[in-house]
């Protein structure tokens, strides 16, 4: 009961199991980029953008993905999209600074799940082998800041990944710009997009949107890094609901009592308007000891969502 999440990662294949498909050993074997060096995807991979993903500190991220001709994504308003079996999805992590650091490459099953390697580059930026087991590193010319990288696996769900592999590939992430209808028109998703659609669709937005509401920035950020956990049949102790499609009202935050702990403040509650001092959805994001959140954290660097977190509370005090 110390608020800490441990992993179970079983790596044996069993006796009398089939064979699976092993995975490629380096990046240019994945076959992702025409030019691994001037990271040039393949003519047949397009590159996206995501409107909250999840915050890493220290790295700034780019995107590509190839459907198989003639298939289309499952297109879902609120729930992870389902892509063809034979997709492949691709988050490339550069830090600040520019230096290549690794690639997370997700194959599709068709059912929603994925198999999912890291590709970690090397030093000299000429090489990007496979990482063959998880591990803790320090970002390239950043040593302050420490890295999760995840072994290969063989069955992802995103409705259970919580470091390292965290597909989310779904409406509210990637109704960012025109995207959705450029893919609508180019027939990979199973559903037409207008352009009226693209205004009442879900969006996340990031904490940098200068036209966005701190509500809304706030929500996107507990959506995208905690309601994996925190949302109806999630694995967190606490029984509120940090999902974006969750009216505010319905998530179980205000005035809830905590199921974990109080932190020693006394009279704490999951959040008090006007109060972030006594909300314990504020403390333990701003926690770097094994109380803080998400757990999972490994890197012990400060959220830049604290400070919109905090105004967002307590702007609530009038509100309520």
């Amino acid at each position: 009961n110390v608020g800490s999440l441990v992993s179970f990662r079983y790596v044996g294949e069993g006796k009398g199991l089939p064979k699976v498909t092993p995975f490629p050993q380096t990046l240019s074997e994945v076959g992702v980029f025409a030019d691994l060096f001037l990271l040039k995807p393949g003519e047949d991979f397009t590159e996206f953008k995501m409107n909250s993903p999840v915050w890493l500190p220290g790295v700034k991220q780019k995107s590509w993905m190839k459907i198989p001709n003639g298939k289309k994504i499952k297109f879902s308003e609120k729930e992870e999209w389902a892509f063809p079996e034979g997709s492949i999805i691709v988050h490339h992590f550069d830090t600040i600074a520019g230096v290549r650091h690794e690639t997370h490459v997700y194959w599709a099953r068709g059912d929603g799940r994925f198999r999912a390697a890291a590709y970690r580059w090397n030093d000299e930026q000429s090489d990007v082998q496979l990482v063959k087991s998880s591990t803790v590193v320090q970002l390239p010319q950043n040593k302050s800041i420490n890295w999760f990288s995840p072994g290969p696996e063989r069955m992802v769900d995103a409705k259970l990944a919580l470091i390292g592999f965290v597909p989310q590939f779904n409406t509210r992430q990637l109704n960012h710009g025109n995207q959705l209808l450029d893919w609508s028109q180019r027939s990979i998703l199973n559903k037409r997009i207008d352009n009226a659609d693209l205004a009442t669709l879900p969006r996340l937005v990031s904490l940098d949107d200068v036209s966005a509401s701190i509500d809304l920035k706030v929500r996107s950020y507990l959506d995208a890094n905690c309601a994996v956990c925190h949302q109806p049949g999630g694995p967190s102790r606490g029984n509120f609901d940090l999902r974006f499609a969750t009216d505010l009202v319905d998530q179980n935050l205000i005035n809830a009592e905590p199921m974990a702990g109080n932190m020693d403040v006394d009279s704490a509650r999951i959040l008090i308007p006007g109060e972030p001092g006594k909300s314990i959805l504020y403390l333990r994001a701003a926690r770097s000891d094994f109380f803080r959140m998400p757990p999972v954290s490994v890197h012990g660097a400060i959220s830049p969502v604290l400070p919109l977190m905090e105004e967002w509370i307590r702007e609530m005090k009038g509100n309520n």
